[in-house]
């Protein structure tokens, strides 16, 4: 990581038996981890990589 390492978490629910309950872990890809990018406070994006 580095400041931030989350920029989004979903959490999504529903009622099911305790046993069937999945656990979903899902990572970027290496090169989009790389990436930087420069968010305005008016939500303009720019990708600097």
């Amino acid at each position: 990581g580095g400041d931030t390492t989350a920029l989004a978490v979903k959490i999504n629910y529903a009622f099911r038996h305790p046993a069937s309950f999945p656990v979903a872990v899902a990572f970027q890809c290496w090169a989009a981890r790389r990436a930087t990018v420069r968010i305005s406070p008016d939500g303009n994006i720019e990708y600097l990589t």
